[in-house]
């Protein structure tokens, strides 16, 4: 089980257990303690002295995808509150009006922006603005470049399955994908250092935090429903997402081509004494693959995503079929050391690498670094295994040279396939409560300590898939194992 820590909320008063690690990810208002009433001691110091308790470790900026998302759903809401907070005044300014006024997302940026200028009468303030409009105009138009070659490439990706388009035409609108990633990376990084100094000049205020934490409780919720306990065989085949998810996690499983699970999923005969669910189970105790290398994999990140961050630790763990097994166990530096200085690692409460635990440490992208990338994470004799594959199949994409092409174009050889035992414990672990790391690790007997260390991460996942095959194999015909704890 994991510690439980208190929190408590200048805004509401509240004090209460702390469940979600994302305030501290995302920037949430939340400072923790060991007791609800050291929390509660706290806020009531604060609320004595006047001072702000403490202010988001992360700004608002320092996730692209989550800020973008939330402040596009909620703009309208903030829209609303500078209405009522203006309702009693006579004559509104110019300003005033076009920011009640702004239809659109840019629009309501743009004249908040131009607000907060108009209003400052300091001349070193107002330079700022000036700066920061731009820098946003730029990276407007960076998120713009990469959504528009991001749906070149999947138009493509889609024309290329039907013989509509060739291989190097996809490779290309690959690599300008990889490119408008980058730009808006860097443009990010621009936001993000500007962003901050508004924060010591004083016209940013240090309460970004709560929208960013709304959405990230947005997505944890879709990404439970997505991946849920529990999900039956049955239930999967009415859903196309389910269906592909099922037939990937058996393809990587077993070593059959993604032709031969079909056939064999279709091959369900109702008439056989068992469920369709008791077949699928079945099906995954009598077929799997012993013959092809495991790599385990984990890694830690100073974003959620590539626009906004870079890998900086890489665990792995290859077992190979005789038993041996190789490791690796790296810390990398940001390409530009000297934005990492700057903006720090990211979520330091999360993966515990501070700034200076990656000095003197090389970029990702040292040729040498990439070829021993290569070894493990583009062999087509090998089968990559993490837990929640889309943050590391997202991350490998656009970090590890040849990645891309290695999967999507295999040519004569086998795939890199990825098995992700989260899915693996959505649809056989039932018996567990929930399908985090934790769980899928101490349901099969491996202890979950020092998590978020990328190394410890890939061997606890390693520790319990070896654990796990062999109760899948123990269990009897089409039931799964039993992995309460």
């Amino acid at each position: 089980m994991a510690k439980k820590s208190f929190h408590y909320n200048p805004k509401t008063g509240k004090t209460g257990i702390c469940t979600a690690v994302h305030n501290c990810q995302f920037g949430g208002d939340m400072k923790h303690f060991s007791t609800e009433a050291e929390a509660s001691a706290e806020f009531e110091l604060t609320q004595s002295s006047g001072v702000e308790a403490f202010t988001p470790e992360y700004p608002i900026y320092d996730n692209i995808k989550f800020y973008m998302d939330a402040y596009e759903k909620n703009w309208e809401s903030l829209q609303s509150k500078f209405k009522k907070s203006i309702a009693d005044e006579d004559n509104l300014s110019e300003d005033d009006e076009n920011v009640l006024n702004a239809s659109t997302l840019e629009g309501f940026k743009a004249a908040v922006i131009a607000k907060a200028e108009n209003d400052c009468d300091d001349e070193t303030k107002k330079k700022w603005f000036k700066e920061f409009r731009l820098i946003n105009d730029e990276f407007t138009l960076a998120e713009d470049n990469y959504k528009a070659v991001e749906a070149d490439l999947k138009q493509l990706e889609k024309d290329y399955a039907d013989g509509a388009a060739s291989k190097e035409q996809v490779l290309n609108a690959f690599e300008a994908f990889k490119k408008e990633s980058i730009d808006l990376r860097n443009v990010y990084y621009d936001q993000e250092l500007a962003f901050r100094r508004g924060k010591e000049l004083g016209v940013v205020p240090n309460d970004g935090g709560d929208i960013l934490t709304r959405a990230a409780r947005r997505n944890n919720v879709a990404s439970r429903k997505t991946l849920k306990r529990g999900v039956n065989f049955e239930d999967a085949r009415r859903s196309p997402e389910m269906y592909r998810s099922l037939i990937s996690e058996l393809t990587a499983w077993s070593g059959l081509s993604r032709d031969e699970v079909k056939e064999k999923l279709r091959a369900y005969d109702k008439d056989s004494g068992m469920t369709r669910d008791e077949y699928v189970v079945s099906l995954f105790q009598n077929n799997m693959d012993t013959t092809r290398a495991r790599v385990f994999v984990d890694i830690e990140t100073s974003g959620l995503h590539p626009t906004c961050g870079e890998i900086i630790e890489m665990g792995i763990v290859r077992m190979s079929p005789d038993g041996t097994t190789e490791t690796v166990n790296e810390r990398y530096d940001f390409i530009n050391s000297e934005l990492r200085k700057t903006l720090g690692t990211g979520p330091v409460s999360v993966h515990k690498i501070e700034s200076e635990d990656l000095e003197g440490k090389d970029p990702i992208t040292k040729p040498e670094i990439q070829a021993v990338l290569n070894k493990h994470l583009n062999d087509p004799n090998a089968i990559i295994v993490c837990h929640n594959k889309v943050f590391e199949d997202t991350w490998f994409n656009h970090e590890v040279d040849g990645y891309y092409e290695s999967r999507n174009f295999p040519g004569d050889k086998n795939p890199p396939r990825i098995q992700d035992t989260r899915a693996l414990a959505m649809f056989l672990g039932h018996s567990l409560p929930n399908t985090k790391l934790e769980s899928f690790s101490q349901g099969n007997g491996v202890p979950y300590v020092d998590a978020h260390t990328a190394i410890v991460d890939a061997e606890m996942t390693a520790d319990a898939f070896v654990n796990f095959q062999k109760k899948m194999k123990e269990s009897p015909q089409g039931v799964r194992p039993d992995l309460s704890f």
